[in-house]
Formats: C-alpha cells, sequence, structure tokens
C-alpha cells in the first residue's frame, strides 16, 4: 500500500470533529482492493489532542480547554502480501479568538 501526503489538520478548542479525515483518500494499493486495507492510528505526540481511529476515519476530540498541536502517525496495512505503510501529519487544535467570529461587536 502507500500512502500520500495527508495535509495539517485544524480544530477549534472545545469542539469534537468526528470524520475529520478519511484516511481511504490518502492511500492506496496497486495488489488490493481498497475495501481490504486495514489502518492504525501508530502514535500521538500528544494525548491531549485525543486523536482516534474509527475504521479509516480520523476523529479529533481534544481535552477541554486545552490548544496546541500533536503529530500523528498513521499505518496502512494490505494483509496480501502482508505490507504497511506509515506517514505522518500535525493536527492542531486553535483557540477561538471572538474577533473572527463577531465582526460587527467589534465595529460598533
Amino acid at each position: 500500500p502507500v500512502l500520500t501526503a495527508i495535509p495539517n489538520q485544524n480544530t477549534l478548542q472545545n469542539f469534537t470533529r468526528t470524520h475529520i479525515l478519511d484516511l481511504w483518500d490518502y492511500s492506496s494499493d496497486s495488489e488490493s482492493p481498497e475495501a481490504s486495507l486495514t489502518f492504525q492510528v501508530v502514535s500521538v505526540s500528544d494525548s491531549r489532542c485525543g486523536v482516534n481511529l474509527d475504521s479509516y476515519w480520523i476523529n479529533v476530540n481534544p481535552q477541554p480547554n486545552w490548544t496546541g498541536s500533536c503529530y500523528v502517525t498513521v499505518s496502512v496495512n494490505d494483509t496480501i502480501p502482508n505490507k504497511t505503510a506509515t506517514i505522518g501529519f500535525w493536527v492542531n487544535v486553535l483557540q477561538i479568538n471572538s474577533r473572527n467570529y463577531l465582526p460587527a461587536i467589534l465595529n460598533n
């Protein structure tokens, strides 16, 4: 199997993002059908990001009020002929900045 570059993922603090990333969009295998690929989160540099895997979807549920970044390493495995590919990407949990969401209030 092959994994192509996965872009950095951004989310806001105190927000759960289910299905933030579909790993099938970044994987391929010339020897096996896509449905036979299995995925795994190999490591997360900071557990406060709350990264987890749901089949081939990446979910992010950061700890309350936490902001920061973590590096996530994922792998894809092909059972025939039992090969693995690994790649990493960043998850950024961003602080909510009210100026971005309330511009009308700031203009008054």
